[in-house]
């Protein structure tokens, strides 16, 4: 079944050619089912190499914004709550740095708008893209084309779903709601599968 993400800082997507897979020049950043990230060199990242919990979860927000900057304010909100400014600006330097360590100096940017992860394929993005385009089949009567891109979206799954990573300090993904469940109806009365429900990024309550 398909699933809402909720991410806990809502970008807009971000136009693009829609891919189910990292060209050679992109990082690869998979949170569907397991996650898992490759570099830019064909080599995947062992989880050990984020050395903290708080560092893959910082990947995690930042792919989830796909390409548009995370305020400051809102990482620390979401990853140090519990700490004082300093120290946790202090622990997002360290985790930002940790990054770069392990994707290239590039991976990680910081600008005005907050700090962003660049060049970077998220399977997330692509998954949302692909389910706005399933719905404007629908909508256009394309029943076939639907059921294409439906089945496009799921293939970007890799395992179960659960509701956050083991250990993670941040749930990023939630059971769908019913307002995407029947924003999902027209197609799933046209010939989509009646279990599969388009992802959309809301924000969080």
């Amino acid at each position: 079944m398909l699933v809402n993400i909720v991410p806990t800082h809502t970008a807009p997507l971000q136009a693009g050619p829609i891919t189910l897979g990292a060209t050679d020049d992109l990082l690869e950043v998979r949170l569907l089912g397991l996650f898992q990230v490759r570099r830019r060199d064909g080599s995947c990242v062992d989880e050990r190499e984020w050395r903290t919990g708080k560092t893959a979860d910082l990947l995690r927000l930042l792919a989830l914004s796909d390409g548009a900057g995370v305020p400051v304010d809102v990482l620390l909100e979401e990853l140090w709550p519990d700490v004082d400014e300093a120290h946790g600006r202090a622990s997002l330097r360290t985790a930002a740095s940790q990054l770069r360590t392990v994707l290239g100096a590039d991976a990680v940017e910081r600008g005005p708008g907050g700090m962003a992860l660049v060049g970077a394929w998220v399977d997330v993005a692509v998954y949302a893209r692909i389910s706005l385009e399933a719905q404007r089949k629908a909508r256009r009567g394309e029943h076939a084309g639907c059921v294409r891109s439906v089945l496009e979206a799921e293939a970007l799954r890799l395992g179960p779903v659960a509701v956050h990573e083991p250990g993670a300090a941040v749930p990023f993904v939630c059971h769908t709601d019913s307002g995407v469940r029947s924003g999902s109806s027209v197609a799933s009365k046209n010939g989509c599968p009646a279990n599969c429900v388009p992802i959309r990024a809301v924000a969080s309550p």
